[in-house]
């Protein structure tokens, strides 16, 4: 096995990749240059390539990063590990970690942050690396579930919230117009509570949107916007990838969005809905009250003294 960068143009297995998968990697290619967003094809020695993923490398004060790509969930990992047996699905899976991690080394990152997709749990030949390994968490809500069931599944507090909504006040649905979000998200920006910029995320929305992989629901009071909702779709699931509010609205605006999103999805046949990480206290309590499966991926972080010297530097004048 090797490893080698790719375009899309190589991609893998068209018939066993999602098109969806295709059409996310298109967007980030378009939205940030070959320099920083790079695609790693695995291949067979018979350079057949049976798998992939994705890092974001750049530079900042001459520290090398090399990270999951901002906005997405993780680096997107796939592959085709078509062995029987157990112990050589093992094998040939902690060979990839290996190969990941030579990758790695080889572009010579001063801190390297890469979060994996939660089916990947054992992180094992990344220790034997030297990576740090640390927990993170997410919420997946089954879609296969009656509304009745998802409804009585929900904190009671969330329940009486969607019962009681007063639809004739505001009105949610979705939107094909994303230019409609810009000035709410770059309130939102400045506030940092977005890991990419106004800019970007216009143009994620926009792509995401040509290539029929990305969802927007709006909830105007009357003529004004007061929150939105952003998912990107994959299969028959849905990713929340991001969102803005007012802050002085009505009260329930924001769960009533997510609502009308989660009934939308199960018509569309949907049976997943990711809420995308729940490391932020509040935006964890608020995700846990839907009722959701908790659950863990892993992180891997590794960084030399240069990058240390960042990181206290970052911290102490919280840049």
């Amino acid at each position: 096995m090797y490893v080698r960068v790719i375009g899309l143009d190589a991609f893998p297995n068209a018939e066993v990749f999602s098109t969806a998968t295709v059409s996310h990697l298109k967007a980030y290619t378009k939205l940030f240059s070959s320099k920083h967003f790079k695609i790693y094809g695995l291949f067979q020695n018979d350079h057949s390539c049976f798998g992939f993923w994705y890092m974001f490398h750049y530079s900042k004060w001459g520290i090398r990063f090399c990270i999951t790509p901002p906005g997405l969930p993780d680096i997107g990992l796939q592959f085709i590990n078509a062995s029987e047996k157990n112990t050589t699905r093992i094998g040939t899976h902690k060979d990839i970690f290996e190969l990941i991690a030579n990758t790695i080394f080889q572009t010579l990152p001063d801190y390297t942050e890469l979060t994996f997709p939660t089916e990947f749990q054992d992180m094992q030949a990344l220790l034997w690396s030297k990576f740090t390994i640390t927990p993170k968490y997410t919420y997946h809500l089954n879609l296969k579930s009656e509304v009745s069931v998802l409804l009585s599944e929900m904190s009671s507090e969330l329940r009486r919230s969607i019962q009681n909504f007063n639809y004739d006040l505001v009105h949610i649905r979705q939107n094909e117009n994303v230019t409609v979000v810009k000035s709410l998200l770059a309130q939102y920006s400045k506030q940092k509570r977005l890991k990419l910029s106004t800019h970007q995320c216009m143009a994620l929305m926009e792509i995401y949107r040509q290539f029929n992989s990305g969802i927007l629901y709006t909830a105007y009071t009357h003529s004004e916007l007061v929150a939105f909702a952003f998912f990107k779709t994959d299969f028959n699931k849905a990713q929340y990838v991001f969102g803005a509010h007012v802050t002085d609205g009505i009260k329930g605006i924001v769960p009533n969005l997510f609502w009308k999103a989660i009934t939308d999805f199960k018509t569309l046949h949907f049976t997943l809905l990711d809420f995308e990480g729940s490391m932020i206290p509040e935006v964890e309590r608020f995700y846990r009250k839907f009722g959701g499966l908790k659950v863990i991926q892993f992180c891997a972080t590794r960084f030399n003294f240069k990058a240390l010297i960042y990181i206290w530097i970052k911290r102490i004048f919280r840049i």
